[in-house]
């Protein structure tokens, strides 16, 4: 089974995601090898959403926008790229 569905491409992945908890393994390990070392942290973060919305503008530069959205973080944090 892909990690994504079929629509979504590398031009285009607009959508919401979480982690798949049931089919991922050692979360805990990857997060504290990366620096997250309070137990209560990686807990809040396997339970995030990350959306995007990837898309190009009239004038064909592409933009990205990220939501990551945590339990406890209000509000979400937002990032935004422009690839031209």
């Amino acid at each position: 089974m892909p990690s994504l569905p079929t629509p979504f491409t590398t031009q285009n992945f607009t959508g919401r995601f979480k982690l798949n908890l049931a089919r991922s393994t050692r979360v805990d390990e990857l997060l504290a090898s990366q620096g997250i070392q309070d137990a209560d942290e990686r807990e809040a973060i396997k339970h995030g959403e990350l959306a995007f919305n990837h898309y190009k503008d009239d004038d064909g530069k592409e933009h990205i926008w990220i939501e990551q959205n945590i339990q406890g973080q209000i509000p979400p944090a937002h990032e935004h790229a422009l690839r031209i």
